[in-house]
């Protein structure tokens, strides 16, 4: 199908790249807003004197437990990227031919230039969406 299969796996690994530090700060900045709102409900809900315990006895260890399981997850994102799947298995290749023959249907000859770029797009999309399944070989 291609004069170098690995292209699609190595385009998406560049383009990837960033994600793990994106989602890290995301995971940084979610939790700095819950712990204020949280904070602010706290006030607003409960007398001062019940400030501290109501906080360490329930809420942070909750926060902290979600907190981590975000980074576990974070974990499983920067592990995942850098698997490697044979991008022809029989799952890849059924629906790129399938979205490949719907895009045809509606192609016209003005749009082929761009055809190469398009097709290799829609592979490192299938490659990210065929990733996930059982299918996958660990570098």
């Amino acid at each position: 199908m291609d004069s170098n299969p690995l292209l699609v796996y190595r385009l998406f690994q560049s383009y990837s790249e960033n994600w793990p530090d994106h989602a890290a700060q995301h995971i940084e900045d979610i939790h700095k807003l819950c712990e204020a709102f949280l904070l602010e409900v706290l006030q607003y809900v409960w007398p001062r004197r019940f400030h501290n315990r109501i906080w360490d006895g329930f809420i942070q260890g909750e926060v902290d437990w979600r907190v981590k399981k975000a980074q576990i997850e974070l974990h499983k994102l920067k592990a995942d990227r850098l698997k490697l799947i044979t991008p022809y298995e029989s799952d890849f290749l059924i629906k790129y031919y399938q979205q490949k023959e719907a895009d045809l249907a509606k192609q016209s000859s003005f749009e082929l230039p761009m055809q190469k770029y398009e097709d290799d797009l829609r592979k490192m999309l299938l490659l990210y969406e065929v990733s996930s399944s059982d299918q996958i070989i660990a570098l």
